[in-house]
């Protein structure tokens, strides 16, 4: 079967899952003819993505997520009502999505949480089918629970997964536990996406905290839970791709420029792992 893949550049798990669905789909006689990626301004697409992906890869322009106070944390309700107020300036994308897939002879495109491609399918009738992947499905399964009282952005971001999977026929919701089928959404929990070199890892117990920010407002808070705790070692990783790719602000606190094979080393090396992600 040939496959399409749109992915949502804004989060980095998105692009590694399709690096690994697509070497999965590869393994089993498919082919991967297009890769489609929405970026937007706020965000650089790893170099390693285009050269793992191994497949045509093309971009186009998608939502912003809208952040919190002090580039912190996105947030839901912002990001769903700004850019519907905005939905205009995203119809070239959309018909560059539809007119892609039209064209491309594809048997399935597979969607991990890019908006534009829910919206392409509502608006255009595309008639080749859509499946959907990402843990944020989960959330919408019937036998999920997480009290609003914990996450009070949660009715905001299963709107905006709505709305990222309009007109699929399938949501794969990423789980680390076995959940059955919820047949009311089509929602199939599946395990995690994990690559190769995630598996075939050493673990090696280390002496310092290994980390990921997403949105590199946070530093200030490592920062300053650093100064109360100055002797133990940090490491984390962020998206400020200004300030260089190691950035060492003591011996025991260097923030690096997100690198995949770096991460994965390190990570296997440390004694524990904090991230906002």
């Amino acid at each position: 079967m040939k496959y399409i893949f749109i992915v949502q550049g804004e989060g980095r798990g998105h692009l590694t899952q399709a690096i690994t669905l697509s070497r999965l789909l590869r393994g089993r006689g498919h082919t991967l003819i297009k890769v489609m990626v929405g970026k937007s301004p706020q965000r650089k697409i790893p170099a390693f993505f285009e050269s793992e992906i191994n497949a045509s890869v093309e971009y186009f322009e998608s939502m912003n997520f809208m952040p919190s106070a002090e580039n912190r944390r996105p947030s839901m309700l912002k990001t769903v009502m700004f850019n519907s107020m905005e939905m205009h300036r995203f119809f070239p994308s959309m018909q560059k999505l539809r007119d892609v897939i039209r064209t491309s002879d594809a048997d399935v495109v597979v969607n991990f949480y890019e908006l534009m491609a829910g919206m392409s399918y509502f608006f255009y009738g595309i008639d080749v089918p859509m499946v959907c992947i990402g843990h944020q499905y989960l959330f919408l399964h019937k036998d999920f629970r997480l009290s609003r009282r914990q996450f009070p952005g949660l009715g905001a971001l299963n709107l905006f997964s709505r709305l990222t999977s309009l007109k699929s026929v399938r949501r794969l919701a990423l789980s680390f536990r076995s959940m059955a089928v919820d047949g009311r959404l089509s929602i199939v929990p599946v395990p995690p996406l994990l690559r190769p070199e995630v598996l075939a890892l050493k673990p090696e117990k280390g002496e310092y905290i290994h980390g990921y920010l997403l949105n590199y407002g946070f530093a200030q808070d490592v920062m300053e839970w650093h100064r109360e705790h100055p002797d133990v070692e940090l490491r984390f990783f962020w998206d400020n791709w200004d300030a260089g790719k190691v950035t060492k602000v003591d011996d025991n606190l260097t923030f690096y420029l997100i690198d995949d094979k770096e991460f994965l080393r390190q990570m296997s090396r440390c004694m524990a792992y904090a991230t906002t992600a």
